[in-house]
């Protein structure tokens, strides 16, 4: 979903000009390390007992 949405973001800003094109990708980059910063991790227990 996070993709099709900065897929259509660049999109839309394909004529705004190279700054706001290059502004808004830095801007869903930071918007994927966030996603991935908050995130929750799986419990180290669980991951261990889906591989026994």
């Amino acid at each position: 979903m996070l993709a099709i949405v900065g897929v259509k973001l660049m999109i839309a800003l394909a004529n705004k000009g190279a700054v706001m094109w290059t502004a808004s990708l830095i801007g869903i980059a930071l918007l994927v390390i966030a996603a991935r910063y908050f995130s929750p991790v799986p419990p180290k227990h669980a991951a261990e007992a889906v591989g026994e």
